[in-house]
């Protein structure tokens, strides 16, 4: 366009100035001719190379720092977000982080770094802005903060988590001896009670037999003694009924009242 322009300008004569003028008596007009000056020289155009290099890495570092930003932030929120995300908000959550990613953007137009640009468009893609850059850096920073104190965080839990687990199974241990001596005390203090009553029994259940025993005996001899004195009493009473049955046949006499032992 600028050169179009210059064309232009070294076309079209350029007009007279007012005091370059000249009018005659009779209306005629002079004007006096100057060459035109010479046109300003053309633009440096800056070689192909060196554009297409500033640009591609110009473009490359923006988009860089651009997709880490947005990468960083995405994991830390979808870490954040795990819990309620699991509770029924997946679907929002998982459309947040592609808008956050920016993954739902339609693609935008390719901008080939090699291609030839005008004077305008170099000089805009040269220049790489100043404000994005530190901005990514910083959330780049305060996310890597972030990660940094929740994994300290985390660790320091997951510590104190296993000393608190390792002292109460050391107190249940101790607990559980404690508790298996003194059951193991109890049962050999019951055992011996009953071994001991056991024995009592087994004694008097000795004593009780012999005296059962002693008893028996003694019953025994008192019946055969008694059984004795019967027969010895039956002997002397049938002895003397004999002795007077003998002695009234012999004398011839008849008894006079029924005796005792007689049965009609």
């Amino acid at each position: 366009m600028a050169e179009s322009v210059q064309q232009q300008r070294l076309a079209t004569p350029s007009a007279p100035a007012e005091d370059e003028v000249d009018v005659d008596a009779d209306g005629t007009t002079f004007r006096d001719i100057h060459p035109s000056p010479a046109p300003p020289p053309p633009l440096r155009q800056p070689s192909w190379d060196a554009a297409s290099q500033r640009s591609l890495s110009s473009y490359s570092d923006e988009q860089f720092m651009a997709t880490m930003s947005r990468e960083f932030t995405a994991m830390v929120d979808a870490g954040d977000t795990y819990y309620s995300a699991s509770a029924g908000g997946a679907s929002n959550s998982s459309d947040l982080q592609l808008a956050r990613i920016g993954e739902h953007e339609p693609p935008s137009a390719e901008r080939n770094p090699l291609a030839i640009v005008t004077t305008e468009e170099e000089d805009t893609t040269s220049c790489p802005p100043p404000a994005p850059a530190p901005a990514a850096a910083t959330s780049t920073e305060v996310v890597e903060v972030r990660q940094v104190k929740k994994e300290e965080a985390e660790a320091k839990v997951a510590a104190w988590q296993a000393e608190e687990v390792a002292k109460v199974n050391n107190k249940f241990k101790r607990e559980e001896v404690v508790i298996n001596g003194w059951e193991t005390q109890q049962i050999q203090k019951a055992t011996a009670h009953l071994n001991k009553i056991e024995r009592k029994l087994e004694e008097e259940r000795a004593k009780a037999m012999e005296k059962a025993q002693n008893e028996v005996a003694r019953a025994r001899r008192k019946a055969e003694e008694r059984r004795a004195s019967a027969e010895a009493a039956r002997g002397t009473k049938t002895a003397k009924v004999m002795e007077l049955a003998n002695f009234m046949k012999a004398v011839g006499r008849v008894p006079t009242k029924r005796s005792f032992f007689s049965f009609s």
